[in-house]
């Protein structure tokens, strides 16, 4: 997937397009040359191809709450759950005109482009302090101009108690119980620190590092399932997504046996990492870890093995990489070492067991040759049995092309958590390659280690 590249907007130009006009009755000998018209707007094409131009005009701001970039002229602005909701305050480019609709290009990091109806957008940036000067103007039996006004502030300043008020107070004279139940519900909750799941909302499990939070499997009927990924090429349905990240909404979150709550802020698109909300620490400490909607019971933290474990698991590894045909100078490069010298290892921990004695050993290495040979990765799963004595419960091998970046494939291990609550904590490890990474989960199912769901993927 190509990035896509950055628009500078041009100079603004008005809309409203009048032909200088020469007034009074001088001779049309002395009349002064009329000066050229501005450039008229650009009509698209037959194709609704825009013009070539170098760089975009100011269109407005969105100024509506339902605004979706349509991939045509026939459905511009519909809500169809394939295309890009634009929320309101963003900057819209022009690229052309038909008729009553507008090819914009949004002014967001990743810059999407697409159809916008005429009205939905308003030279002014929309503030909800405006909006809400607005609503107090109006009369109070005017409930559905209230509303709107209210509901637009809202969407402006989730994170405002007034703009919650506001909506109370409007749905309170309006009489709409289930709407003021859900409204007082979500400032009860921003203020008190809840995490409430919305009517119809799965139990869901995010990924949350620093870059924000984004939707990584479901619990449903207690089985762990996918879900598509979070990468623009497998969009998430329109109304999970916004369900997931409502501006306002509390989560927790649990890393290294700690369990905190953090607070999604709003969208935060990127090129690369599409589908992923802003949030912040709700109650003080760090935003990574694996984050729910629902409560889990806290996990032990993993720990750094003891030094005998490391023998044990380089013979494990070792037999695996013979096993494979993998060259003995390579094979020596993947051994785990305790010191952070340059080697291969990209990671190495011990996992408590739940009212076990020996806990769960698990190591990803991975070696690239970045001038000719191949490259290997390795991740490896090491289960005491009763005795004490450790074996191989899962092995995941895999050979790249080599020759650079291209060629190269590593897991890491991330965090241990029962996600299902049958007592057995999941693994949860992150897979990258070149320019791509993604989440997924090892899962002990019917006695057996393996690798179960995918998810949170991101890259170009």
């Amino acid at each position: 997937m190509t990035r896509p590249h950055a628009c500078t907007p041009a100079a603004l130009a008005g809309l409203a397009l009048v032909p200088a006009l020469l007034l009074g009755h001088a001779p049309p000998a002395l009349a002064a040359p009329a000066k050229p018209a501005p450039p008229s707007i650009p009509v698209c094409d037959a194709q609704g191809k825009p013009p070539d131009k170098r760089d975009k005009d100011h269109l407005g701001y969105v100024s509506q709450l339902a605004v979706y970039l349509a991939n045509g002229k026939d459905n511009a602005g519909s809500a169809s759950p394939e295309l890009r909701r634009i929320p309101m305050g963003v900057e819209l480019l022009l690229l052309c005109r038909s008729g009553s609709s507008v090819l914009v290009q949004a002014r967001t990091e990743d810059g999407p482009q697409g159809w916008v109806k005429n009205g939905q957008f308003e030279s002014a940036r929309p503030q909800a302090g405006r909006l809400l000067a607005e609503l107090a103007a109006l009369p109070a039996d005017d409930v559905r101009r209230r509303r709107g006004l209210a509901e637009r502030a809202l969407e402006l300043e989730p994170l405002n108690p007034a703009t919650h008020h506001a909506m109370i107070q409007v749905l309170e004279a309006g009489g709409d119980k289930r709407a003021l139940a859900a409204a007082r519900a979500r400032l009860d909750a921003m203020a008190s620190g809840a995490v409430v799941r919305q009517q119809g909302e799965p139990q869901l499990i995010f990924i949350s590092t620093t870059e924000g939070v984004k939707m990584f499997a479901m619990l449903r009927n207690g089985k762990l399932l996918g879900m598509p990924g979070s990468g623009s090429d497998e969009p998430l349905p329109g109304k999970l997504l916004d369900m997931a990240f409502q501006p306002g909404r509390i989560l927790h979150v649990h890393a290294g046996g700690v369990s905190r709550k953090i607070q999604v802020t709003g969208m935060a698109q990127s090129y690369c990492d599409a589908q992923t909300a802003a949030v912040r620490p709700f109650d003080g400490g760090e935003t990574q870890g694996i984050a729910t909607n629902y409560p889990l019971r806290p996990s032990p933290a993993y720990e750094v093995p003891v030094p005998a474990a490391y023998g044990t698991m380089n013979t494990i590894i070792a037999n695996i990489l013979r096993r494979n045909g993998v060259h003995p100078a390579y094979r020596e490069r993947m051994l785990l070492r305790p010191s952070k010298g340059r080697n291969a290892l990209e990671g190495f921990a011990a996992v408590p067991v739940r009212g076990g004695a020996n806990p769960l050993l698990i190591a990803s290495v991975s070696v690239e040759d970045n001038d000719s040979g191949p490259s290997y990765s390795l991740t490896v799963i090491a289960e005491a049995d009763k005795t004490g004595k450790y074996r191989l419960a899962y092995e995941d091998f895999n050979i790249g092309s080599g020759g650079g970046e291209a060629g190269m494939y590593a897991d890491t291990f991330n965090y241990n958590a029962d996600l299902d609550g049958d007592g057995i904590d999941e693994l949860i490890l992150s897979s990258r390659g070149y320019e791509w990474g993604s989440y997924f989960v090892i899962q002990k199912v019917a006695g057996k280690w393996s690798k179960t769901v995918h998810g949170a993927s991101y890259g170009c």
